[in-house]
């Protein structure tokens, strides 16, 4: 009895040990579940779902939107070619958008399950797909030529926009379809893939906005006509009329069918089978599907496409279960071909995405036509049945004057019109450029015109205390959404706002159409925060996110970007100028010396000459009350950059923050070697140069808007003492004295300066933005190591990184050594700007001028000319184009280049 007591007291201890365990087990779980939770939340791939993070970020955003330059110059911007990511579509600048897209792949006979996977739809990097706006005037009309080799296509896009009292009017919309290899011999044209033509349509409207398809049949549309009607709260009530008008595509499949159905007894078999499941759609028809899609997702179709030929596959291979006897499985799957997969012909409820599809064979010509119906009847607001009535019958005797001849008509008068002034602004055949190299710089200038693109919605960024650790891990949450209205490096590859690259966008578009230009910077300066920070990407929604590595998706608030929007704000300060003195009746200034004091002189440039574009602002007030309206977040965004880029250690000096060892993205500069490892007592030439010339720049402004408010003017002279005190850093600090030029520093103390011996494109900062004066012996060592071939010099372009540097085209190779035409188009400007008329070395600068002009000029139209590309940078070697293509954004200064427009 005692031995069994003493088992069951010791199995009753046993029990409650187990169960503490268990229990603590249970516990370690909880917690290990939480710090996960925990972890997941802070990652900063992550967004943050807590309500203080939001709220927080949400109060950083609360200034007012700057409001638009008068309403005449920009109703023609509410359509266009806004999304620059797709091969073509047009959208409203709207965050409710009406927008259309372009889709399209073919169906090989041998592999039909490739149907979906090669479809056409987003632009893309690759030899076998080229697309360039051969014209673009970033309003009204643009012509696009694009080759698909692959699909056997050949498609020219064109629209044109219609003139109208409202902003957004009508526009007219031609898509011009070739298969490549036109007249097959019989035998080849009834094998040929047939290529089906995605047309989409979509309101994001979906508080008050309507779609409907007005008409409705089950084996599809009649290809000659039909309509889309809808309201959206943007533009009111509308209609899209489609026309096919070239239609001998139908013949051919017709005759292909009959020779694939014949060509076997088991086809026979199959084609008579699936007569019998109802499965041969009318291939003379437009197949349709409508459907419901909320905002975030209205603008990718692909997802609900996959899944409707999916099923149909599916449901057709099911089908052929009943000849599993007579054919093999490859049989079976080769045998959907000539059947090809189509939409349904089905509209659910509330649809808000429409998507059409011509299957072709051969030539096809579709025409869209839209027509805004307030822009109509604008005298009678009642929705009566009279009005109703009078709007239909203006909408249809609108839609009989839209005529495939009208069309040919307005299409050769915006293209004669778009060269006349590409002629007058840049005026290249007078300066005696060759035929191929006009058609280079008019390719260029479209092209970066047409990349400009509307986005909308919230972006991910992760807020930091400044100089925190990188390590920490930060909350990442969505701001509120905005928008952003902006130009793109790169349609396949960076189809976003970059911060840096759009202030060298607008140096050219400026000189197209500065009123777009100032639209483009208004939005820009939505985008900063009450802080006064802007981040470098701009990535605003779903369509823009899904273009982007998740690794770059997420903004961090401590990181800055080279400010070059002062170099157009410098523009704009000039312009102003010159509108004054017109109107003031002075002459116009040729250039002059200006000199203040003994080490502060440069050459001003001619004030440019208001040209007579129709887009162009010329009335001095209405670009004073901008620019002054404009003027706090200029301010602010400066003073952001101050408290946050300037050294701890040395005033007037500053240091690019949260750089890692092998890079520094926020200087634009990635890869270019700066002092490994990262340290807290580094300083950089490049920010250093920036931030004196911002402030030079916002000087001029404040003196030109006559600021009389007494914290503005202690502001001001506040400026004027850091541009001094910036001025002796850079003389005394970041100038290496035994290897003359300028470096940056590893390492600062008050006793010592370890410089980063590298030469480069950071060498060159101080002369870029024009801070070394016409007679500093400083300038000589400059255009010295610039021409020294042994250094930066080559035969197509200066180089980014010294060929001496042990790092010459080392690990990534990205901006050590490679030629990159911003900055070579900085260093023309610079040399053109203030040291070619004045000073001891004008001659020499001169020398340097002209070569280094000639030679981009040459390498840049020969490479265009030899790839049909412009591209992000250019071999140091061989001048070849390389990386990202096309790369239509900084490199099309190179119209500046020609035209020396500076």
């Amino acid at each position: 009895i005692n031995q069994r007591t003493i088992i069951a007291q010791n199995m009753k201890k046993l029990i409650q040990n187990v169960g503490v365990l268990f229990v603590a087990l249970l516990l370690l779980c909880a917690l290990a579940a939480e710090a996960k939770q925990q972890s997941r939340r802070r990652n900063r791939r992550g967004v943050g779902n807590g309500a203080s993070e939001a709220t927080q970020l949400a109060r950083r955003y609360l200034r007012p939107p700057l409001a638009a330059t008068p309403a005449p110059l920009n109703n023609t911007l509410f359509w266009g070619t806004y999304r620059p990511q797709v091969l073509f579509g047009m959208r409203t600048r709207s965050s409710t958008p009406l927008s259309t897209g372009l889709l399209w792949s073919s169906t090989p006979a041998e592999e039909p399950h490739r149907f979906m996977r090669d479809l056409r739809y987003t632009c893309e990097q690759g030899q076998d797909l080229t697309y360039s706006w051969q014209e673009h005037d970033g309003r009204e009309y643009g012509t696009q030529t694009i080759v698909d080799r692959k699909h056997d296509l050949e498609l020219v896009t064109s629209f044109v926009k219609l003139p109208s009292e409202t902003d957004s009017g009508h526009w007219r919309v031609r898509l011009d379809g070739k298969r490549a290899r036109k007249n097959l011999p019989a035998r080849e044209a009834t094998t040929r893939a047939p290529l089906s033509l995605f047309l989409v349509f979509s309101n994001e409207d979906l508080a008050t906005g309507t779609l409907a398809l007005l008409q409705n049949h089950p084996e599809g549309l009649d290809p000659s006509e039909w309509r889309l009607s809808g309201v959206n709260q943007d533009v009111g009530a509308f209609t899209v009329r489609t026309r096919v008008l070239d239609r001998h595509s139908a013949a051919l499949l017709e005759e292909r069918r009959a020779a694939i159905s014949s060509a076997s007894d088991f086809l026979a078999l199959v084609h008579e089978l699936r007569k019998n499941h109802n499965a041969v759609p009318r291939l003379d028809r437009v197949h349709f599907v409508g459907y419901r899609a909320e905002s975030e997702d209205a603008w990718d179709v692909n997802p609900r496409l996959q899944n409707i030929f999916r099923n149909q596959a599916s449901n057709l291979v099911a089908q052929m279960e009943q000849a599993r006897n007579k054919l093999s499985p490859d049989q079976r799957l080769r045998a959907l071909a000539p059947y090809l997969l189509t939409l349904p012909n089905q509209v659910e409820r509330d649809s808000n995405v429409f998507v059409f599809q011509l299957i072709i064979m051969e030539d096809v010509t579709v025409e869209m036509d839209y027509v805004q119906h307030v822009a109509l009847v604008t005298d009678n607001d009642d929705e009566d049945d009279e009005s109703l009535s009078t709007r239909s019958s203006a909408v249809e005797s609108h839609l009989a004057t839209c005529t495939s001849e009208s069309l040919d008509d307005l299409l050769q008068a915006r293209s004669l019109r778009f060269e006349e002034r590409f002629q007058r602004t840049f005026e290249l055949s007078r300066q005696q450029h060759s035929a191929i190299a006009r058609k280079t710089a008019k390719t260029a200038l479209s092209n970066l015109l047409g990349g400009v693109g509307f986005f909308s919605g919230s972006e991910l960024i992760e807020m930091r205390a400044a100089n925190q650790e990188l390590a920490l891990p930060q909350v990442v949450t969505e701001s509120p959404p905005g928008v952003l209205f902006s130009g793109v490096p790169s349609r396949p590859f960076f189809p976003r706002g970059f911060l840096w690259d759009e202030g060298f966008h607008q140096l050219l578009i400026s000189e197209w159409d500065l009123d777009l230009s100032l639209d483009v910077f208004r939005h820009w300066l939505n985008r900063m925060d009450d802080d006064g920070w802007i981040a470098r990407e701009q990535i605003l929604g779903p369509e823009a996110r899904s273009r982007v590595p998740a690794e770059f998706q997420v903004q961090r608030n401590t990181v800055a970007n080279p400010p070059t929007f002062f170099l157009l704000l410098r523009r704009f300060v000039e312009r102003l100028l010159a509108l004054r003195e017109l109107e003031e009746g002075s002459p116009w200034s040729a250039g002059d010396v200006v000199c203040e004091g003994d080490a502060d002189c440069h050459t001003s440039e001619p004030a440019p000459s208001p040209r007579a574009n129709p887009q162009q602002l010329t009335d001095a007030a209405s670009l004073t009350s901008f620019l002054r309206q404009c003027y706090p977040r200029i301010k602010s965004w400066y003073q952001w950059m101050e408290r946050t880029q300037r050294s701890p250690l040395l005033d007037g000096a500053y240091r690019w923050a949260d750089r890692t060892v092998n890079h520094t993205l926020s200087s634009g500069l990635d890869d270019y070697p700066r002092a490994n490892p990262p340290t807290n007592s580094e300083l950089h030439v490049d920010i250093t140069a920036w931030q004196a010339m911002s402030a030079r720049v916002l000087v001029d402004l404040a003196h030109l808007l006559e600021l009389q408010d007494e914290e503005e003017i202690a502001f001001v002279a506040s400026l004027e003492e850091r541009t001094r005190v910036i001025d002796r850093v850079l003389e005394t600090v970041f100038w290496n004295e035994e290897l003359q030029t300028f470096m940056d520093v590893a390492e600062y103390t008050e006793q010592s300066v370890l410089h980063v011996e590298e030469r480069g494109y950071v060498s060159l900062f101080p002369m870029l933005l024009g801070l070394i004066a016409p007679d500093d012996q400083k300038l000589e060592h400059v255009l010295n190591l610039i021409e020294d071939p042994e250094e930066l010099w080559s035969n197509f372009g200066v180089l980014s990184l010294s060929k001496s540097s042990a790092l010459y085209e080392t690990n990534e190779n990205y901006w050590r050594g490679p030629i990159w035409i911003n900055v070579n188009f900085l260093i023309l400007s610079s040399l053109h700007r203030n040291y070619i008329h004045a000073g001891p070395y004008h001659e020499h600068a001169h020398s340097v001028y002209t070569r280094l002009r000639e030679n981009l000029m040459n390498n840049i139209v020969a490479e265009y000319d030899r790839t049909h590309q412009f591209w992000e940078q250019y071999n140091a070697v061989t001048g070849h184009g390389q990386r990202t293509n096309p790369f239509t954004g900084w490199t099309t200064l190179i119209v500046n280049i020609m035209s020396e427009h500076f």
